[in-house]
């Protein structure tokens, strides 16, 4: 029955893509729930200035991670983006009836009822992935919206051969363009703001756990190593005070995951010292001015393995301890 709906949907794109083709303006919708995952920015901006596109930001409530909502508000802000909250209304989208719609995540539960793709078939979909994929996990692969998408943009054709082995006839829409964050990656460090607080000299260092905690990720990845290491990173913050100042870069979703493992109480007064202590800060947000002002980096993200590579700074990737 899959295959039936998705064939039935690409039966359409064809009459879309030419009715699309045929105007002198094309609507563009980005619908964006964190800031920190939106990898298409670059291109919102670059079609700002184009006068064939008319882009527009949609932002959605994530259920996952808490309060992303209030931070990427606060991000678009500082940026001067005009958007539109999609919440206001279950059928936005379809008041606001683009031609075009990227999503910035391909999972359901990081948009409001009403915002995912398959409530808004009329719509042409072009895509392309929140992360720099290193791994050959097929899971990673196998996701409904990209089979969708119009068009969907790799970073190289070595992704886009790998795309064709796992999905075969679905890989139809990729193609190796290069993404968005690549370019930015490669921007001057100029451009950015500097987020650290501590200006007096020290290390930077940046903490980036991931929260693919074994056992709590269903079938996805497990590369966090948070449980092995994350204390004993706040004891070193503590002991090298004099020496390093450190940025505690987790991902989005491990606080719930910590909760869960935790409780609430040990895992706020966790956060709440990386917040506090006077070498420490945490960053839950937009990344690169972090990255472009750090000395080195202490992770185990997929996508910081490459992501980081970019800034040409020594980094440590630490692999989840096996128990035998």
């Amino acid at each position: 029955m899959y295959h039936i709906k998705l064939e039935a949907y690409w039966l359409t794109v064809p009459q879309k893509v030419k009715k699309m083709r045929k105007k002198e303006t094309i609507k563009v919708l980005f619908i964006v729930s964190e800031a920190a995952s939106w990898k298409s920015e670059l291109l919102y901006v670059a079609m700002l200035k184009h006068p064939r596109f008319f882009p527009i930001l949609g932002i959605s409530t994530s259920h996952d991670p808490e309060g992303a909502k209030m931070t990427l508000e606060s991000y678009l802000k500082s940026k001067r983006y005009n958007y539109i909250d999609l919440d206001s209304n279950v059928k936005s989208i379809k008041l606001i009836s683009p031609d075009i719609v990227f999503y910035y995540k391909p999972y359901r539960g990081c948009y409001s009822q009403g915002h995912f793709f398959n409530n808004n078939l009329n719509c042409l979909f072009c895509g392309l992935d929140y992360c720099i994929e290193v791994t050959k996990h097929a899971v990673h692969i196998e996701k409904e919206l990209f089979d969708y998408c119009w068009q969907f943009y790799v970073e190289h054709q070595d992704i886009a051969r790998r795309r064709k082995e796992v999905l075969g006839y679905r890989s139809r829409n990729t193609i190796f363009t290069g993404v968005p964050i690549q370019d930015v990656l490669l921007l001057p460090k100029g451009m950015f703001n500097d987020p650290w607080r501590d200006n007096q000299g020290k290390k930077r260092i940046i903490y980036a756990p991931h929260h693919s905690i074994k056992g709590t990720n269903g079938n996805g990845i497990e590369f966090s190593t948070f449980l092995d290491y994350g204390e004993g990173m706040l004891l070193f913050a503590k002991k090298y005070c004099k020496q390093v100042s450190i940025a505690f870069k987790p991902h989005p979703n491990l606080y719930k995951k910590l909760v869960n493992i935790w409780g609430k109480d040990k895992t706020d007064s966790y956060y709440n010292e990386w917040e506090t202590l006077p070498n420490t800060q945490i960053e839950t947000g937009e990344y690169i001015g972090l990255f472009k002002y750090s000395d080195a980096i202490i992770h185990d993200s997929a996508s910081f393995i490459v992501e980081y590579l970019f800034m040409d700074k020594p980094a440590m990737y630490w692999f989840q301890r096996q128990i035998t």
